[in-house]
């Protein structure tokens, strides 16, 4: 075994662990849409709170992330004699049987999960999209909106001003 070939395997561990990352953020992620959804359903604020906390922390993380495979990507086009950017596939294409079957799993598993994650957001997405609407109209339906029609009493008088705020913000 060339010097070349153990830098090489050295460099392949390095990138099975970081898929291995890649995977735990993507199944973190997961979890968080579920809670998140979990949440709203129970109106709990402070996991709300405690949750839009993390994706904060989270989004600096995956910039990290990104940052490595950037440098990860150059390191391997370099040592594998590929054209910028390196991807996954193209990588599988010069490595052999056992290292590609390692890099193939990981990739189809973060496949698998990116694929899920973007279902998972798309349902998060609609439920919060429904909860604003639902807000919307009770909003409407307490404050009442330009256009609405005057509502009167069995006396004919005015009920409710619809046009008025509950709340008078003047001092």
């Amino acid at each position: 075994m060339t010097p070349n070939d153990t830098d090489r395997d050295a460099l392949l561990e390095e990138l099975a662990a970081f898929l291995e990352m890649r995977i735990d953020g993507q199944r973190q992620t997961l979890a968080r849409l579920d809670a998140l959804r979990a949440a709203v359903i129970r109106r709990d604020e402070p996991a709300l709170s405690e949750l839009f906390d993390q994706v904060r922390i989270d989004n600096a993380a995956g910039q990290e992330l990104d940052a490595i495979q950037l440098r990860l990507g150059r390191r391997l086009a370099s040592a594998f004699g590929l054209d910028e950017p390196v991807n996954l596939t193209r990588l599988c294409g010069v490595l052999d049987a056992q290292p590609r079957e390692v890099v193939r799993q990981k990739q189809q598993l973060l496949l698998e999960l990116t694929r899920r994650v973007q279902t998972e957001h798309t349902a998060a997405e609609m439920l919060l999209r429904e909860c604003a609407r639902c807000n919307r109209q009770l909003l409407e339906a307490i404050l009442g909106r330009s256009s609405q029609t005057v509502t009167y009493t069995a006396q004919g008088q005015n009920r409710v001003d619809m046009h008025r705020g509950l709340v008078n913000l003047k001092y």
